[in-house]
């Protein structure tokens, strides 16, 4: 029997660690989308820096996590703030982004995609998707991290609360994602926002090495459609 005053609380918390759904789920993922590295953090205000709660590395299996990142500079600042996913095809795309360009050479990737996570009164965050190899992620590959994303933040949120109540702070009751009733955002709305996003980052402009289509990892004239279907147009 626990010494503890809370057992059950400490046994939600370990049943809730997002480390552990990570580690079950992340094999199946790296082998669908050709990932190395797979993980979610959270963004903590207070201390200006993303908390890396869950990672998981085909390579090395003791890859840290609990450490924190300044978010400034950070591609993962622009996916939270924004609240649309992103991808790097190679390093070079993230010179925009200094301390995600820097690490991504320092740990030898040539590839990454973040996508947002909600995660009510205990803020905001990604998950992140790493790649050794070079444009290893295309916008059809969205779909797939949003379902990554699905599995791992209600599991984080758990954990997070349970986490709270342990220490004794007043316990809260994360906000959900959209009010009982509200659908969630459909694949349409997602790949919208993700384009407008982009739009924005590139001034509109569609072609070029540093155009949209370039960043969206899809031919302009496949933009050029996709603008259409999805009504999407130039502010003016």
């Amino acid at each position: 029997m626990s010494d503890s005053p809370h057992p059950s609380l400490e046994h939600a918390a370990s049943s809730f660690d997002p480390q552990l759904l990570l580690e079950s789920v992340a094999p199946t993922v790296a082998s669908i989308l050709r990932a190395d590295r797979v993980g979610i953090a959270r963004h903590r205000p207070t201390s200006g820096a993303f908390e890396v709660h869950a990672q998981w590395d085909h390579l090395d299996r003791s890859i840290a996590r609990g450490y924190h990142i300044p978010t400034d500079g950070t591609a993962g600042d622009w996916v939270r703030e924004y609240g649309c996913p992103l991808i790097g095809r190679d390093p070079d795309e993230m010179r925009p982004y200094p301390r995600t360009h820097e690490y991504l050479e320092r740990e030898n990737f040539a590839s990454n995609l973040l996508v947002p996570i909600e995660l009510g009164s205990f803020g905001k965050g990604v998950v992140f998707l790493l790649s050794r190899s070079p444009a290893s992620f295309t916008q059809d590959n969205i779909a797939v991290a949003l379902r990554v994303r699905d599995v791992l933040e209600p599991a984080l949120r758990a954990h997070l609360a349970a986490i709270e109540l342990l220490e004794g702070r007043e316990a809260t009751e994360p906000d959900p994602t959209a009010p009982p009733g509200v659908l969630q955002p459909s694949l349409n709305d997602v790949e919208r926002r993700h384009i407008e996003a982009t739009l924005i980052r590139t001034n509109w402009i569609i072609e070029g090495p540093r155009g949209a289509a370039r960043i969206l990892g899809i031919r302009p004239s496949t933009l050029r459609h996709r603008l259409r279907r999805l009504g999407i147009r130039r502010p003016s």
